[in-house]
């Protein structure tokens, strides 16, 4: 990570000063972090999201960036084409966010969600192309959070379906930018929902054209990682995820933003995010975008930003690592951990987990107790014992077990039955059985069988 860091020292000197909106580390399941920063400098931070893995930045193309030298000419900023295509240049896919309202419209139409102006403009983005030939952009995401701005333009407000109708408006308006980006090419993906709970449920019922669902499942206040701010639908993020697959069974998710609530403690935003990431990759949510990369101040924005505002690093971004270096390669499953035993007192009702594998190879099981807040002076209470089983379709390696706290980085290993054991460390009951001392907590472990 020091090696990392290096190459962020002064991030405000010459050169490609853009916000971008997110960056995804390539698994099975992926993740991306959201960076909507103007002090950062791309030529210094695109080559670190590179070095870590990433695949996908999400980032700002509006309509006003698109159409802004006359009505019904295209072509974006050069300092987004000189971004977009160092993005390219790394190896990084970009979603191509065209927001639109107020000042994101193009300056020529009195209608600033003109419905087919906008499906122009973002089928012109739709046909653009690196010097390579690959799309400049991956995808296309209409509109951020319609729920807000395109709700309000109508009269309309969110989780109300009012006499605006600006759910159904905004269906016509995506479906129409729809239609046009796939005439002018048909294998651009494009994200379109981005609103909350019902009001998201109610688009897709009204037939919402996608390759792929967003919304930003954010803390809904309460700092327990397993809540979701999504009114109306849920207040599980497990069951609220049920509700969109429900809904929309074949469209893949897109969380476009991500985190926890924006002030809190380092130690509380790391147990957030590993908490509610192992769940996200649990339950093979196709992208999830972190917001954001860069702070803006060193001690505000802790539980949604992975560096600071003077480039240090945010614990999260110590702890999200540990969780893709160990999950990659490996394919989430159905399986739960079992109790074969707890101590007196154990909190079974709060007990989570989830199990990952590769057939033959390799398992991880993630548990931790959740439906509580992480605790917020930075010192976790006491971890409950048990034993636990989950299935495996291998045997593991003469001791090649071993038992990883995510947010502290600290590992025991997994001794093999009869090996003396005066410490309490976590023990395998028998060659092919459970596993003994496992300590539960708020935060996170990873028990992974080699």
């Amino acid at each position: 990570m020091k090696k990392l860091l290096a190459v962020l020292v002064s991030l405000s000197v010459l050169g490609l000063l853009r916000p971008c909106q997110g960056f995804e580390l390539n698994f099975d399941s992926h993740f991306a972090l959201h960076a909507d920063q103007p002090q950062w400098n791309a030529k210094y931070v695109i080559p670190y999201m590179a070095e870590i893995g990433t695949t996908f930045i999400r980032d700002d193309v509006d309509w006003s960036n698109i159409e802004h030298t006359a009505q019904g000419v295209y072509g974006v900023w050069s300092d987004e084409l000189a971004f977009l295509q160092l993005a390219h240049q790394y190896g990084i896919k970009v979603v191509g966010l065209v927001q639109a309202g107020g000042g994101y419209s193009s300056p020529f139409y009195t209608d600033k969600f003109d419905v087919a102006a906008y499906a122009n403009a973002c089928a012109w983005l739709a046909t653009q192309a690196n010097a390579d030939g690959t799309p400049l952009v991956a995808a296309i995401e209409i509109l951020n959070e319609p729920n807000n701005g395109f709700a309000s333009y109508y009269g309309g407000y969110p989780l109300v379906v009012d006499s605006s109708q600006w759910q159904q408006k905004y269906v016509t308006f995506a479906n129409a930018a729809y239609a046009a980006i796939k005439a002018a090419n048909p294998s651009m993906t494009v994200l379109a929902g981005g609103a909350q709970g019902s009001d998201l449920l109610l688009m897709l019922s009204l037939g919402l054209k996608c390759d792929g669902i967003t919304f930003h499942p954010y803390d809904d206040g309460s700092a327990i990682p397993e809540h979701v701010y999504e009114p109306q639908a849920s207040s599980g993020y497990e069951s609220w995820i049920a509700k969109v697959r429900a809904a929309a069974p074949n469209i893949p998710i897109w969380e476009t933003e991500k985190g926890a609530d924006y002030s809190v403690s380092e130690y509380s935003a790391a147990v957030w995010n590993a908490r509610r990431y192992l769940m996200t990759f649990g339950m093979g949510v196709e992208h999830t975008f972190f917001y954001e990369m860069i702070g803006d101040g060193e001690f505000s924005g802790v539980g949604q930003s992975w560096l600071s505002f003077n480039d240090n690093s945010r614990q999260v971004s110590l702890v999200l690592p540990r969780i893709v270096d160990h999950l990659n390669g490996l394919h989430s499953t159905t399986q739960n951990v079992t109790l074969a035993s707890t101590q007196s007192g154990f909190d079974a009702t709060d007990f989570k987990s989830y199990v990952w594998t590769v057939t033959g190879g390799r398992t991880v099981a993630a548990v931790w107790f959740g439906n509580h807040a992480p605790y917020k002076a930075n010192v976790a209470p006491a971890p409950q014992s048990c034993t636990v089983s989950f299935a495996l379709d291998h045997p593991h390696y003469y001791n090649g077990s071993f038992v990883l706290d995510l947010i502290t980085g600290a590992t025991e290993p997994v001794l093999e039955p009869g090996v003396a054991n005066p410490n309490g460390l976590p023990h395998w009951t028998d060659y092919y059985g459970s596993i003994a001392n496992i300590y539960v907590s708020e935060r996170p472990l990873l028990i992974v069988v080699q």
